[in-house]
């Protein structure tokens, strides 16, 4: 889900501030980047949730190349309700509870609402580009490009002001959403394994880390009282217990191909899928 937002007059806003401090002269000099910023800010206005990959692919690549152009306009020019600032205000509503808030005072709530948005198009882009051949490899990368940006913004957004800080900017919710990142960057790994018939083990091992990063982020979800009301606490609980019992699939079925070349081990093998059977009954 992305931050929703509104057009706002962004190219009127700086025209008037630098004509009045600067001159009309300097803002010709600028009014070409401050219309692409315009034309920019309109496109994520209307942004939707989309499965077209080369969709996706523009969103990310217009979302990076207007935050790189916003943080170079907050050096340069100072935003507020005074008379010498540029007066501007930037509404931003929560991907989940829809709660709107309004920033006038600077860009902390404008830039920390584009890196967000940035982060679910990543996610996006990798759950709907298929898991075949290379592209297994790519679609893991942005996954963690994701996740690093989820906990990015834990840092980038402790200059927001309580009264613009709502339930996407928690602790509770970005580490949530990070490690859901991870966890499908790790799923990428068994898919790959799955696929090339690797051993019991290192399927069993990839799959108690799938089940390790669920569980973490179950974790999270308890702790925030807005995930923990949604399907989020069902759907990460359910896969704790599937990838639990996927993982002890695989270590039975490690012990069962190397009984015979080790003169044991099919009472391992048969506890291991018998656990696993229960779990998947339970799930």
């Amino acid at each position: 889900l992305y931050r929703k937002t509104e057009d706002i007059p962004l190219f009127d806003a700086i025209e008037s501030y630098v004509v009045r401090n600067f001159g009309p002269r300097e803002f010709e000099a600028i009014k070409p980047q401050i219309e692409s910023l315009q034309t920019q800010r309109s496109e994520i206005a209307s942004m939707s949730t989309v499965d077209d990959v080369l969709m996706l692919e523009n969103y990310e690549k217009m979302l990076i190349s207007y935050y790189i152009g916003m943080s170079f306009i907050q050096k340069k020019f100072t935003f507020g309700s005074k008379d010498d600032c540029v007066k501007l205000a930037f509404p931003w509503k929560d991907s989940m509870t829809g709660e709107k808030k309004t920033s006038k005072t600077d860009l902390a709530l404008e830039l920390n609402s584009i890196l967000y948005n940035l982060a679910a198009v990543m996610n996006n882009t990798g759950v709907h580009t298929p898991l075949e051949g290379d592209a297994i490899k790519s679609v893991s990368q942005k996954f963690q490009e994701s996740a690093w940006l989820f906990d990015h913004i834990k840092k980038t957004s402790d200059s927001l002001s309580p009264s613009v800080r709502s339930h996407d900017f928690t602790v509770e919710n970005l580490m949530f959403h990070s490690t859901i990142q991870l966890a499908q960057s790790q799923y990428c790994f068994f898919k790959k394994a799955e696929t090339n018939n690797m051993s019991g083990a290192i399927c069993a091992k990839i799959t108690y880390q799938l089940k390790s990063f669920f569980e973490e982020a179950e974790k999270y979800c308890r702790a925030s009282k807005t995930l923990a009301k949604g399907g989020y606490l069902a759907n990460t609980r359910f896969y704790v217990s599937y990838y639990n019992a996927i993982a002890h699939y695989y270590k039975g079925q490690e012990f069962k191909d190397n009984a015979e070349e080790q003169g044991g081990g099919m009472g391992f093998a048969e506890g291991h899928l018998k656990y696993a059977l229960s779990e998947l009954e339970n799930v």
